[in-house]
């Protein structure tokens, strides 16, 4: 049967899980990555058309949110730069439509604050400040307790819903 699923909350956490540096009440936006494989174009000589080869890996990922204000924390976390590396998580709840269950969603990122940008300053404006992530080598997204993505770089993982889709690769590399 289909369904809907939407987010109805949602929460930034930056760095360690700490409830005491929620994010809750200044967050304005969070944007999951899109997940984006890479592809070579092939024109043939004999063909009709061309074709764009899916090559089995992704391209970088750039997740993103929205903070009210100034927020401390992130200005400490702006890696610009630095190359720093942070453990950011966004949280929420997930309404299903068809019978009113609200599910947990949960995405785990490491990476760094690559970009700050700050709104322009208006009286009758408030004014926030736009982030996204760079070097991000590891994203995990669980809803309802369900692992629906992973993706390692430094393990060589790929997983969509329990299936493992690096497993022979990491075995051909000679990684298994």
């Amino acid at each position: 049967m289909s369904d809907v699923l939407l987010l109805e909350t949602a929460n930034v956490f930056i760095g360690k899980h700490d409830p005491s540096k929620s994010k809750h009440l200044v967050v304005q936006n969070a944007t999951l990555p899109g997940v984006d494989f890479v592809t070579v174009e092939h024109q043939a000589g004999g063909a009709p058309m061309g074709v764009k080869w899916n090559m089995g890996s992704i391209k970088p990922l750039e997740p993103k949110f929205k903070l009210a204000g100034f927020d401390r924390e992130a200005y400490r976390a702006a890696a610009i730069g630095s190359g720093r590396v942070e453990t950011i998580t966004m949280r929420g709840s997930i309404r299903r439509k068809s019978d009113g269950a609200e599910l947990e969603c949960v995405a785990k990122f490491r990476g760094s604050l690559g970009t700050m940008t700050p709104d322009e300053f208006g009286p009758s404006k408030e004014m926030g400040h736009d982030h996204m992530l760079a070097d991000v080598t590891y994203y995990r997204l669980v809803i309802g307790g369900e692992e629906w993505f992973l993706v390692d770089f430094f393990r060589a993982v790929v997983r969509r819903f329990g299936i493992d889709e690096w497993a022979t690769r990491r075995q051909y590399l000679g990684l298994a």
